[in-house]
């Protein structure tokens, strides 16, 4: 769907800018979000915390694994000797740990993105914020994200990342 509609919208584009070039100068510029965001101020902090945090969320999930590793790994050696009853219920025993490490897995894989977005979201509105800035001030009439990989090809003039970067820390007083 995505792939279908970039390839309407890719013709419909060149038909619009082509036209709207006749009636007057059309001023076009991109911006390389994935390098603002990584100049962004506050966003180095923010990668910082995300990364502590997650990397206790997998200390967690390693601790499960082990626990269920272990559990394993007695039940293989001993399941010779065992009665059919203690098989069972070792192998119950086993079950449930296996379904709280996935359950567990699950919400922790949820924490990890609920938490980027709430990390992320406040820079990712500055930097809208100072795109549309900076695009209305020097009066761009279109503004394109080259991360997104939608550029064939566009010349370095008019390339407005740096741009940008300078607002924005300009902006935060960084």
């Amino acid at each position: 769907m995505k792939r279908l509609s970039r390839g309407l919208l890719t013709p419909f584009l060149v038909m619009v800018i082509a036209g709207a070039s006749f009636a007057q100068e059309l001023r076009i510029g991109y911006v390389d979000t994935e390098k603002v965001l990584d100049q962004a101020p506050g966003a180095e902090e923010a990668s910082k915390i995300f990364d502590e945090e997650v990397q206790s969320w997998r200390g967690e999930a390693e601790t499960l694994k082990a626990e269920l590793d272990n559990l394993i790994a007695e039940y293989e050696s001993q399941k010779l000797i065992l009665s059919p009853e203690k098989k069972r219920e070792k192998e119950e025993r086993i079950t449930l740990k296996r379904g709280e490490y996935d359950k567990r897995l699950f919400e922790i894989q949820g924490k990890i993105q609920q938490r980027s977005a709430e990390l992320s979201q406040p820079i990712l509105e500055k930097v809208s914020q100072t795109i549309t800035v900076i695009a209305e001030r020097e009066k761009y009439d279109l503004v394109f994200d080259s991360s997104l990989g939608a550029i064939l090809y566009a010349s370095p003039t008019y390339d407005l990342t740096q741009l940008v970067v300078d607002e924005l820390k300009k902006v935060t007083g960084q």
